[in-house]
C-alpha cells in the first residue's frame, strides 16, 4: 500500500483506527506505519470556511467536503489536447483522450465538457451517439 486517506468525523475515533492498523500491519504483514507522514487534517465545512485544511489532494483529484475537481496540472494537459483535437485527431491523441475522459466522469468537471465540445471531438473521432451518452451519464 502506499497512499491511504481515512476519513471521519471524530478525531479520537480516527486516530484509535490508525493506531489499530498500525499494529494490525506490524504483526501480520510486519510492515511499519511512517509516523511522521501521517497527518490528520480538518476539512472545512464549506470551502471559504477558513478553519478547514482546504482540499485532499490524492490520486490527481482535490477533494473538498462536497465536490471533486481534476489537479490544475492534470486540467491543463486536457485542454491542451481538446484544443488540439479540434483540427487534428491522431491513435495516440484519441488514447490519451480516452484516459482522461475517466478524470472528467469522477469529478465534477461539467463545464470542460461543454466549453471544449467533447462529445463533437468524440463524435468526430468515431464514436457512436449511445456510447457517448454512456460516458457522460
Amino acid at each position: 500500500m502506499d497512499d491511504m486517506v481515512w476519513v471521519d468525523t471524530n478525531k479520537r475515533k480516527l486516530k484509535k483506527a490508525i493506531k489499530q492498523f498500525e499494529s494490525w500491519i506490524g504483526e501480520t504483514l510486519h510492515l511499519e506505519l511512517h509516523v511522521e507522514r501521517i497527518k490528520i487534517l480538518n476539512i472545512a465545512r464549506n470551502d471559504d470556511d477558513a478553519k478547514g485544511s482546504g482540499p485532499i489532494d490524492f490520486v490527481g483529484y482535490k477533494h473538498y467536503r462536497r465536490h471533486t475537481t481534476i489537479r490544475k496540472r492534470i486540467f491543463k494537459r486536457i485542454r491542451r489536447l481538446l484544443l488540439r483535437m479540434h483540427y487534428l485527431i491522431n491513435p495516440i491523441r484519441w488514447q490519451r483522450l480516452m484516459s482522461y475522459l475517466g478524470y472528467l466522469k469522477h469529478s465534477n468537471s461539467k463545464f470542460i465538457i461543454k466549453k471544449y465540445e467533447l462529445p463533437s471531438i468524440l463524435i468526430k473521432g468515431g464514436m457512436k451517439d449511445e456510447k457517448i451518452q454512456w460516458c457522460f451519464c
